[in-house]
């Protein structure tokens, strides 16, 4: 492998795909799975932030395989909201729900209560031999109701629109996909460049 190697410490296909593709950009960079290692655990996400979850995720895949490790966490928070979406689900519908049954729960209340505003927090996490840094992105959305089927993926991106965008994620052009994902991790390209 030529260059410094980047763990990318997921095991969500797309997540580590969207952050491949932003970070191929860096020439220097050879971007590995915990696959390419034979590390075939993953860790618990017990924190309590995003932050601490993307710390805890990237510590876990550092100690196992002793590379530079980057992993990331996102979650969604509503504006006047007692509790999070995630947590609203668990009192709602359960714990162990499938994405099918979430897309079917936000698609009832949207419908009925209508749009809600809120923010997604992306947190990113680099774990060095010398380092750990740590950042969060908070981004503006708005939650609207949308009369469509769920075939797959995160049951809320048929849901979430960005500020200054018109239609949820999931119906975003691959070029739309590609600059929004660039805005949200932009800074973990510099993190990159300065500390791996």
């Amino acid at each position: 492998m030529a260059g410094r190697n980047l763990v990318i410490g997921t095991r969500n296909a797309e997540r580590h795909q969207k952050l491949s593709s932003a970070i191929s950009t860096i020439q220097r960079i050879t971007i590995c799975t915990p696959d390419d290692f034979s590390v075939k655990e993953s860790p618990q996400e017990t924190g309590k932030t995003e932050l601490e979850n993307a710390l805890l995720k990237a510590k876990f895949y550092y100690n196992q395989i002793m590379i530079p490790t980057l992993s990331v966490d996102d979650g969604l928070h509503l504006d006047n909201a007692d509790v999070s979406p995630q947590e609203k689900i668990k009192r709602n519908i359960g714990n162990n729900v499938d994405n099918n049954a979430v897309f079917h729960y936000w698609s009832k209340l949207l419908k009925a209560q209508g749009s809600q505003r809120g923010y997604i927090h992306k947190a990113c996490a680099i774990v060095t031999d010398l380092h750990e840094i740590i950042w969060m992105n908070r981004i503006q959305v708005t939650l609207s109701f949308a009369d469509v089927r769920y075939s797959d993926g995160n049951p809320l991106n048929y849901f979430i629109v960005p500020n200054g965008y018109t239609t949820p994620i999931r119906s975003f052009s691959a070029d739309q996909s590609r600059k929004f994902t660039l805005y949200c991790y932009k800074p973990i390209i510099h993190l990159i460049k300065l500390y791996v």
